[in-house]
């Protein structure tokens, strides 16, 4: 359907430049999500063509730095679909974290590093990590100045949200990890004491942030669910971009959706049809080592994200999964459905 003028926001279109030589191919990407990018999610979103970068979900480092090896391991899936990568890293030691950092950057394909200072997560919270950290302006600024001088020729880079317990503590907070040395900054509308609670401000506040960010590259995220919304995002001033998050769990295709909508000035949205599909796709992967990469618990939660209860096949599909528990079974009523 027809929409409005969409001129600002095609600069969600344009490559992002990283220090070092990075270079994102656009504006639209996908969130780091915690317990959603698997690598069956993953897969299916490069056999979509619906991904062009990574930043990978948090890696903890608390007690110490983890060798290489392991390191490796935890992005070995990302790093074999060849496409750029930025490496989230959570934590509050500047030391294990800079040095953690050091190894990622001997890695070709990682062209950057992120520290999250925005996971909600009350376990996360316990141990002073994630969204904690806007509570400790001083140490974010010290992690990151860290890392910058350690590490001159690669992207540093932060996730936050924009407080702690009140949104006027971005005024402090992005200031000083501005002058840290970031060249990126992500950011989520909502204060960490907010979660995922609606809130009406979301414009207003990205507005603030954004300004106190200039001339830094901003990827904005939260509530990024339809077209509208990428609207509002680049009628903000210096917004460079944005990371969907729940929106692509709920529909896969939202990044295609976007760059298509951007490309031809109307609203593109999958079908119900290419959510089945996807859905298959990852069954497909899954069915590759079962035993590694099947989970009823998970593909019962991605079926619920990605479907609803609306989706004329949400009820057969949960049943199957809950009953069955085989990947082999639920493929089999998936392509019945194609």
């Amino acid at each position: 359907m027809p929409i409005a003028d969409n001129s600002q926001a095609k600069r969600y279109l344009k490559p992002i430049h990283l220090k070092g030589g990075g270079v994102l191919p656009n504006g639209v990407l996908p969130a780091p999500m915690e317990g959603v990018l698997s690598p069956a999610f993953c897969h299916a979103l490069m056999q979509e063509s619906q991904v062009g970068a990574w930043i990978t979900p948090f890696i903890r480092i608390s007690v110490s730095v983890p060798r290489r090896t392991r390191l490796i391991k935890a992005i070995d899936y990302f790093l074999e679909t060849k496409l750029p990568l930025i490496v989230q890293l959570m934590g509050r030691d500047p030391d294990r974290l800079c040095e953690t950092a050091k190894r990622f950057a001997e890695v070709e394909a990682v062209k950057g590093i992120n520290f999250n200072f925005a996971c909600p997560s009350k376990t996360v919270l316990s141990s002073g990590a994630g969204g904690a950290l806007l509570s400790e302006p001083k140490l974010m600024e010290k992690i990151v100045q860290k890392s910058q001088q350690a590490l001159p020729h690669l992207s540093i880079s932060a996730k936050i949200r924009t407080g702690r317990s009140h949104a006027h503590e971005m005024e402090e907070i992005i200031p000083r990890l501005c002058a840290a040395g970031l060249d990126l900054l992500m950011i989520h509308h909502r204060t960490v004491n907010e979660e995922y609670q609606p809130c009406s401000q979301r414009k207003e506040r990205l507005i603030k942030a954004c300004a106190l960010s200039a001339p830094l590259p901003v990827l904005l995220s939260g509530d990024i669910f339809n077209y509208s919304d990428v609207l509002e995002c680049a009628s903000i001033p210096y917004s460079t971009g944005l990371m969907a998050a729940r929106g692509l769990i709920k529909n896969p295709f939202i990044i295609s959706n976007i760059i298509e909508s951007l490309n031809q000035g109307c609203e593109i949205n999958s079908s119900d049809r290419e959510k089945i599909n996807f859905f298959a796709t990852m069954l497909s992967f899954c069915l590759k080592d079962p035993q590694k990469y099947w989970s009823h618990r998970y593909y019962l939660e991605m079926c619920r994200r990605i479907f609803g209860q609306e989706h004329p096949i949400y009820d057969d599909l949960m049943s199957i999964i809950i009953k069955s528990r085989s990947p082999k079974i639920v493929m089999s009523f998936l392509e019945q459905k194609l």
